[in-house]
């Protein structure tokens, strides 16, 4: 950034005027290493020197200070692009969510999200996710359910992320077949999984001993050629050397335990992380049986 800031002072001191962009690239590149000092700094010098910011600018900024935690001068600058009269975009709103979201203030938040049905803004699905997410982790779960069944009310279609949410919320709370419902409408209103969702559906039904179900998840993974996120092998290889679960583990697609153990088991340098599984595990391709386990070595 120091290299930067003296291309933008050599600029000047030959004549050439920065604009909004040449001010918005360098603010932003304050913001992401989260120097916010300096990138108020230079905001102000942008205003001072008579150019002015753009909604883009503005969005960089907000971005940056609720990043920060710096969630009052966040909202002062918010409450500046309104009285200033610039169109307020639907991206402006969600950066002001979520920075909310994510320093917990999720009734603020919630405010927020009541006036802007109110207004003359254009929601997106990603808008309703930003508060359905928050609400679920709250514990206001009821309110979050309302929001998804507004979201047709808003001329708008739940899309993976909103279904991953709402399904990863019913496994937590052991509603397991409501959760296996909300998948089968999914695919029926034609959202395709990605491999993502399903990965969060497996870790999530795994860490609740639901061995069975995570496999017929885990074979959709296969089916659409996705891959185990390290994370999930990683809980794979937990289950397995824990011996917890080894009576319900034929409910899991032989190819992916057998590829995890094996992965489990390859020394340091061969790009895998090594795991000392415990002898116990040796027995494992008796469960799943000599010629499950041959052949996918």
């Amino acid at each position: 950034m120091d290299e930067a800031m003296k291309l933008l002072s050599d600029m000047v001191s030959v004549g050439l005027k920065p604009d909004t962009v040449t001010y918005s690239t360098l603010i932003n590149g304050y913001c992401k290493i989260s120097r916010m000092e300096n990138a108020l700094s230079l905001f102000r010098q942008m205003v001072c020197n008579g150019v002015s910011p753009n909604i883009i600018t503005y969005n960089i900024v907000l971005q940056g200070l609720f990043q920060t935690g710096q969630t009052r001068a966040a909202k002062e600058i918010y409450v500046r692009i309104i009285k200033r009269g610039i169109q307020l975009e639907i991206s402006t709103c969600n950066i002001v969510l979520q920075g909310l979201c994510k320093n917990n203030l999720t009734g603020e938040a919630l405010q927020m999200f009541q006036n802007l049905c109110l207004m003359d803004v254009k929601l997106e699905t990603r808008t309703f996710n930003i508060m359905i997410g928050s609400l679920l982790r709250s514990g206001r779960k009821d309110e979050s359910k309302d929001l998804f069944a507004a979201l047709s009310a808003n001329g708008l279609a739940p899309d993976v992320v909103t279904y991953t949410l709402m399904i990863e919320n019913l496994i937590e709370d052991g509603l397991l077949e409501e959760s296996d419902n909300l998948f089968l409408s999914m695919e029926k209103n034609g959202c395709v999984p990605n491999s993502r969702m399903l990965n969060c559906i497996v870790r999530k039904l795994l860490q609740k001993g639901e061995i069975g179900r995570a496999g017929v998840y885990l074979s959709k993974i296969d089916k659409n050629d996705f891959s185990l996120e390290a994370s999930t092998a990683e809980l794979l290889i937990l289950l397995v050397s824990s011996g917890k679960y080894n009576q319900h583990m034929k409910g899991l697609p032989e190819k992916w335990v057998a590829r995890v153990l094996v992965n489990s088991a390859k020394p340091a340098g061969t790009g895998h992380k090594e795991v000392v599984l415990p002898s116990h595990v040796a027995t494992f391709s008796q469960i799943l049986g000599k010629e499950g386990m041959h052949g996918l070595l």
